[in-house]
């Protein structure tokens, strides 16, 4: 499920008071999720709310920080009130959609999106929306039509053409879905989820040489057992440590709207502010990443070992899954290098008999990407104190498992900064 913000440039009213009262609240609610308090801009934004109930576009931002902290049916109230206040804004209509989209009120949110192309034609976030909800409900040549409208206003809008290669796949086309990838990234020859469907495209076409290029399991994923920081002996009580942390400081949510959870908690950012032992894997991390790094070779031709790379950002969030849970196929669309650092492993993994359960499994694709060939498939069973390192673009998924206690992971990103 793909969903997009437009994000209009706002128009200053006359009341240079309100204005005031609006930069403080943006500004106190910048800072809490700069330092990962989501819960803080929601409550810094109501704040400024009782006394300039009349801004729309505090309404329309209190709506963005009930989305992040899962709060859709929030958030689809305040999108609404600002809507009231300003009644044509395609960036209000927008945002109204993607929270209704979270609430599976498709059809009031393919209103909304359609709303937003009409008070903004020329914004091509809109009507790929509208294709997205169309698609999602096997109103196919209506969203293939949807699609080629955000082109027409934007022909290098990569979400629209690559939600198009990935109709044209579905519909048995994939040499079509090809040219319409490698149009997006012909614009950004680094975007991790068009790069994923490149590779199972060529799959389609028979041309796996040129797949493994792309997409080798056995060169590109690395596996690393991390040692434990000076003074916890034993990398097992390093991961109790830092399983405590997050458990007691981390905002933890229940299969979150747009994560790959599905039967368990996710946190935020543990790279925000670390303390203690997430400051420790930090450190970690960072060495971890910097020595695969250098052990890649340099090749101009190939888009993940060209990339020119100065700085980066890391960001780690935990996934603590319950009985019966896993992770669903899925790439990271803004990351550089991924990794999964694994914290505790069920008895029942460890003694697996065969069935692969809880294991990390490599290939397959997301829900909008139907190849006809079945999938190559490459597993790998985690370990405390592993961490798996590998190109963002690689699908990847958790095998569901039966135990008596929970599975617990840190997704990791490397992002260029």
């Amino acid at each position: 499920m793909w969903c997009w913000r437009i994000g209009d440039v706002y128009a200053k009213g006359p009341n240079l008071m309100s204005d005031a009262v609006d930069d403080a609240a943006l500004a106190a609610a910048s800072a809490c999720r700069t330092n990962g308090d989501l819960g803080g801009a929601v409550r810094a934004l109501k704040r400024a709310l009782k006394s300039a109930p009349e801004q729309a576009r505090l309404w329309n931002e209190l709506g963005l920080a009930q989305e992040d902290n899962n709060q859709a049916s929030d958030a689809a109230v305040s999108y609404r009130r600002a809507l009231a206040l300003q009644p044509r804004s395609a960036d209000f209509a927008n945002n109204l959609g993607n929270a209704l989209r979270a609430l599976d009120e498709s059809q009031a949110a393919l209103q909304a999106y359609r709303e937003a192309a009409e008070f903004a034609p020329s914004a091509p976030q809109a009507h790929t929306n509208i294709g997205d909800v169309l698609q999602a409900g096997g109103e196919i040549e209506q969203a293939v039509k949807a699609y080629h409208a955000a082109l027409d206003v934007d022909p290098r809008y990569i979400p629209a053409r690559y939600l198009l290669a990935c109709v044209e796949l579905m519909r048995g086309r994939p040499e079509v879905a090809l040219e319409h990838a490698q149009r997006c990234l012909d614009v950004d020859p680094f975007a991790p989820d068009v790069l994923a469907l490149k590779v199972i495209v060529l799959r389609e076409l028979g041309r796996d040489g040129e797949a493994k290029v792309l997409c080798d399991v056995e060169r590109f994923v690395h596996e690393v057992m991390l040692s434990p920081p000076p003074g916890y002996g034993h990398i097992r009580r390093f991961n109790r440590a830092l399983e405590a942390y997050i458990l007691e400081r981390s905002n933890l949510t229940r299969d979150p709207y747009k994560a790959s959870t599905r039967g368990g908690r996710h946190s935020d950012d543990l790279m925000l502010n670390p303390t203690g032992p997430a400051l420790e894997l930090r450190q970690m991390l960072q060495q971890a990443f910097g020595e695969y790094a250098q052990s890649l070779p340099r090749d101009a031709d190939h888009p993940f070992l060209s990339r020119p790379i100065d700085r980066v950002q890391l960001v780690a969030q935990a996934n603590i899954l319950d009985s019966g849970g896993f992770l669903i196929p899925h790439v990271h669309p803004h990351a550089w290098v991924s990794g999964a650092y694994y914290l505790r492993i069920p008895k029942e993994i460890k003694s697996d008999g065969g069935s692969r359960a809880g294991w990390i499994r490599f290939g397959g694709a997301s829900d909008e990407i139907r190849p006809v060939r079945e999938p190559e498939f490459h597993y790998v069973r985690p370990r405390e104190g592993m961490l798996l390192l590998f190109p963002s673009y690689f699908y990847h998924a958790t095998v569901p498992f039966s135990a008596k206690k929970h599975r617990m992971s840190l997704g990791v990103d490397v992002i260029a900064a």
